[in-house]
């Protein structure tokens, strides 16, 4: 019995240690052990000590590397890191002047400059000028500690908000930031996939939406006001300008997140009511029942976006919590075979046998953990291969959408088990050194009644 528990844990071990032949699952444990060491991480640990980020920092600095160190500056979340290596590349590369756009917003530093780099680089688009007028309200928030009210808004807000709307084009830079990581990815095949996604600055986060739904509701005011005064002309244009603009935000090349594609639908529809009445006004016919169509199917695709509860990543909601918890435990089986060693190699060094009482239950415990190591290395590889197909794609074919890429791995990001609930709130370390204390209580309770109990065996004997 003794020789067959020492040949399943031996035989689990070494199956364990061939997983580790396959790249797959050697990412696969660096992920899923990834959101538990960020969880017990404090904040500023997360944000100056990225040891892969800075790994390729020092390496991209090495080789000159514009665009990996491109990379680095958008997802490190050290501001004065991020605008050095931000700088640096787009002194190496002035095609990669756009990075300023995702590192502005989120930078004490350069703001200002860096918006007007970008206006004079790509004059037609319309978001340096809604950064601008982002940069326009932090400004009025410093003088007088709160941002400005409905009422508050100056000329200068007013006249970047009009070259935003007479601008030919919008571009918040997805597409290059997608591509930029696509072929840092290729360059640099050691990069966690947790690393090239890990910044939610990748989504269209809501950027100047603020901005632009109401200056918006400005012009569609202005417009009515315009139209009761008999200017029905120039009401037309301001609603007119709202409706362009809005399809300038549809015809984005990722129109269809969510956020952004309410936005669109948002600003147009007021705008397409008022020239819907404005036709009728005109006994219009045709351009009435026109607008009227366009509103129609705004309004429809509001509500289907509205109360959609559908995220690109609901499918893979089992495998993530499969990949996280057998990464939990995969660590945890780890310490059951360490400590069975540690108790055995301490019987050996005594000159007991391996047969005594004692040390068979070490071997127990010992091929308990290996058995358990084993089957959380099953479950880690399968619940993580559609992950790493879906990677490949992505990054070496570019046949899975970005949107769909970046949904995938962000529920990998999240505890499972309602522990992001607690996370979110700074009490998953509290609640884990509980749990800990607990343990640790229970186990001397269970030591001192044991040797309580030993000491009265001995008496009655």
């Amino acid at each position: 019995m003794r020789k067959a528990t020492s040949w399943v844990a031996g035989s689990c071990v070494v199956a364990v240690l061939l997983f580790f032949l396959f790249p797959v699952f050697r990412q696969a444990v660096g992920i899923s052990i990834t959101p538990w060491v960020r969880a017990f991480q404090s904040r500023d640990s997360m944000t100056n000590e990225d040891s892969e980020l800075q790994k390729l920092a020092k390496e991209a600095e090495a080789k000159q590397d514009a665009e990996a160190m491109a990379f680095v500056a958008l997802k490190h979340w050290n501001s004065d890191e991020s605008v050095r290596l931000a700088d640096e590349a787009v002194r190496l590369d002035p095609n990669l002047t756009w990075i300023y756009s995702v590192v502005a917003p989120f930078s004490r530093h350069s703001k200002d400059q860096w918006i007007i780099k970008l206006q004079k680089w790509d004059p037609p688009n319309a978001y340096p000028h809604i950064m601008a007028a982002q940069a326009n309200e932090t400004h009025y928030f410093y003088e007088h500690g709160h941002f400005p009210v409905s009422d508050q808004r100056d000329d200068q807000w007013n006249a970047i908000m009009a070259s935003a709307f007479q601008s030919i084009k919008f571009d918040d830079y997805f597409s290059r930031r997608i591509d930029l990581d696509r072929r840092v990815a290729q360059r640099y095949p050691w990069l966690n996939p947790l690393t090239i996604l890990g910044d939610q600055r990748l989504y269209w986060s809501g950027y100047g939406a603020w901005d632009i739904s109401h200056y918006s509701n400005l012009l569609i005011k202005e417009g009515n006001e315009l139209e009761a005064a008999g200017n029905d002309n120039l009401a037309e244009q301001n609603y007119g300008s709202v409706v362009r603009f809005g399809q300038l935000l549809r015809n984005h090349e990722y129109t269809w997140v969510q956020g952004q594609s309410y936005l669109a639908n948002e600003i147009q529809t007021e705008a397409l009511g008022a020239l819907k009445s404005l036709a009728g006004k005109r006994n219009n016919r045709h351009e009435s029942d026109v607008y009227g169509y366009r509103l129609q199917a705004l309004k429809h695709e509001m509500n289907m976006l509205k109360h959609s509860d559908f995220s690109p990543w609901d499918f893979y909601k089992l495998n993530s919590s499969i990949v996280q918890i057998s990464g939990l435990f995969l660590a945890l089986f780890s310490i059951i075979i360490f400590i069975s060693l540690l108790n055995i190699l301490q019987n050996l060094a005594y000159s007991r046998s391996l047969f005594k009482l004692g040390k068979s239950a070490s071997l127990i415990w010992l091929s308990i953990g290996s058995a358990g190591l084993l089957l959380s290395s099953v479950a880690l590889y399968w619940g993580y291969h559609p992950y790493a197909q879906a990677y490949d794609r992505f990054i070496l074919q570019g046949d899975i959408h970005p949107i769909e890429y970046l949904g995938l791995y962000e529920s990998l990001q999240i505890l499972p088990l309602g522990l992001q609930t607690i996370y979110e709130h700074d009490l998953l370390r509290l609640y884990a050194w509980y749990g800990v204390t607990a343990v640790l209580a229970c186990t001397l309770a269970i030591w001192g009644l044991r040797i309580f109990m030993n000491r009265n065996r001995v008496a009655t004997a």
